[in-house]
């Protein structure tokens, strides 16, 4: 388990993330993403309150990826996160 305070700096990290920040998880945990597709995910992080470590809250997300996007690119999405938290 994360602590409290790591957990604020993640969530805090993954809400305000660029596009190029996004793109680069995404190469680091070997995740292909387009740029179209990442930056819709950027809009998505940005417009809500984030807690990746409440699998409720984190699925609503990852709903709304898949349904902005496509639910192949929220898995992907799915991918990163677990990776951030674990």
């Amino acid at each position: 388990m994360v602590n409290p305070i790591m957990q604020k700096l993640i969530n805090h990290q993954i809400q305000n993330a660029t596009l190029e920040q996004l793109l680069k998880y995404a190469s680091k945990y070997n995740v292909s993403l387009t740029k179209q597709e990442a930056q819709v995910i950027v809009d998505v992080l940005r417009k809500n309150n984030i807690d990746i470590f409440d699998t409720n809250k984190r699925l609503k997300i990852l709903k709304e990826i898949a349904r902005k996007v496509n639910p192949t690119v929220a898995k992907k999405m799915n991918n990163i996160l677990e990776q951030l938290i674990n």
